[in-house]
């Protein structure tokens, strides 16, 4: 620490007339100033940089949102369409089965029918 304090007072106490330097010497600061300065500085910075960060962040998480929302939308419809065409293969499906059981129903009433007007019957009676 005290080589840094060393360094830093030889940078001041040369008279240089160049940019940020040269305002130092002409206010006269102590080192423990220009070091306080700097972490003022550092934290200054550190706290806009996360503030910047915070809202990039924010919008992100926003636009994650919406994109979510309008995924599950999109399945939601999806759902109902699949519902939708399944309910009317069910249908499609029990109108076949509703056909092919009268269709039974006739064939074996026409048996029954065939084998009543059946001459060995009508003999027997």
């Amino acid at each position: 620490m005290l080589a840094l304090n060393l360094f830093i007072q030889s940078l001041f106490k040369t008279q240089s007339n160049v940019g940020f330097f040269y305002i130092i010497n002409l206010i006269n600061m102590d080192s423990t100033t220009i070091i306080i300065s700097a972490v003022l500085g550092l934290a200054v910075g550190f706290a806009i940089a996360k503030f910047l960060e915070k809202g990039k962040a924010s919008k992100t998480i926003i636009n994650a949102r919406k994109e979510a929302l309008a995924i599950i939308k999109n399945a939601k419809k999806e759902g109902e369409n699949i519902k939708k065409d399944k309910i009317f293969q069910a249908k499609e499906r029990f109108l076949e089965l509703k056909a092919e059981h009268e269709k039974v129903i006739l064939s074996k009433e026409k048996k029954l029918e065939n084998l009543k007007n059946a001459p060995e019957i009508k003999n027997l009676k």
